[in-house]
């Protein structure tokens, strides 16, 4: 595993993240400053997480916090892991932070495109944005 990456800050997106120690995590800049800051976004998404764990007993050996290594990327920048060229998007709307990633004809957006996604939306202003751009 050469690196994560995190599409948005939503507990079920970040919490696996300990699996794979030492690996760099890419996650959009919203992110990674609110977790630089201890700001509420990165804090509920771990209360979220033990929360949901204890309810159904999962244990996670490595605990409930964010990756050493997380790299911010900001709208419009690229990245490089392994022979792969990555061009990151800010995607607003289902979760603030939210980020979509290109890779040579790929797009990953995380929750966006679900069956499953319109009661999650955290704006709905910016998902519209974000959807119809």
């Amino acid at each position: 595993m050469e690196a994560v990456v995190f599409t948005h800050s939503h507990w079920d997106h970040v919490v696996g993240h300990g699996i794979f120690p030492g690996v760099p995590v890419y996650a959009s800049s919203v992110l990674l400053r609110s977790v630089r800051e201890a700001a509420a976004l990165a804090i509920e998404a771990m209360k979220k997480a033990q929360e949901y764990d204890s309810q159904w007993y999962v244990e996670r050996p490595w605990g409930y916090g964010w990756p050493a290594d997380i790299r911010g990327i900001d709208d419009g920048g690229c990245f490089n892991i392994g022979d792969l060229d990555f061009e990151a998007f800010h995607i607003p709307g289902h979760a603030p932070d939210g980020m979509a990633i290109r890779a040579e004809n790929y797009l990953l957006v995380g929750d966006y495109l679900s069956p499953c996604e319109i009661p999650f939306v955290d704006n709905l202003a910016d998902y519209r944005r974000t959807c119809s751009a």
